[in-house]
This record gives structure tokens, C-alpha cells and sequence, in this order.
């Protein structure tokens, strides 16, 4: 079985959220975003077709010979040591 680690990903409902905490603060969606995302390696959140594009490729012949794998999908939040 493989699976997949998710970080932040920029959902409808997760972008409301942003524009919530962004207007509370007096900011852009632009800066409380960066901030955000400031201690992520890519410094942004993936995207629902991102996600998906992972999703199709676990699902697809390219894991046909893999397995136990955790797949992790953050941007590089999670950092390896």
C-alpha cells in the first residue's frame, strides 16, 4: 500500500479562510499568504490539481511496482534531514 501526505493545499474553503484571517489583520490576501507560506520551501500551497495530479499518478501504472511508499506532497514543509 502507498500513501499520500498532504500539506497545505489551496481549497475554495482554505482561500476564504486566508481572505478571513487577511481582512482581520488589515493585509492583502497576497501578503498574509506569503506570510503563510513563508516556512514553506516553495513558498506557496499546492492546488487541488496538483493533488490531483498525484492522486492519478498512485492510481496509474507508474505505481505499479511500488510499494510502502508515503508520498509526501507539503511544498517542502516536512523538511528531510
Amino acid at each position: 500500500m502507498n500513501t499520500l501526505s498532504l500539506g497545505g493545499t489551496l481549497t475554495d474553503k482554505y482561500r476564504s479562510g486566508i481572505e478571513k484571517r487577511a481582512s482581520d489583520a488589515g493585509v492583502s490576501f497576497e501578503t498574509r499568504l506569503a506570510e503563510e507560506t513563508s516556512n514553506v520551501s516553495l513558498k506557496k500551497y499546492g492546488t487541488p490539481r496538483e493533488v490531483a495530479n498525484v492522486v492519478e499518478a498512485l492510481l496509474g501504472p507508474m505505481s505499479d511496482h511500488m510499494t510502502g511508499q508515503n508520498l509526501v506532497h507539503d511544498g517542502g514543509l516536512t523538511k528531510s534531514y
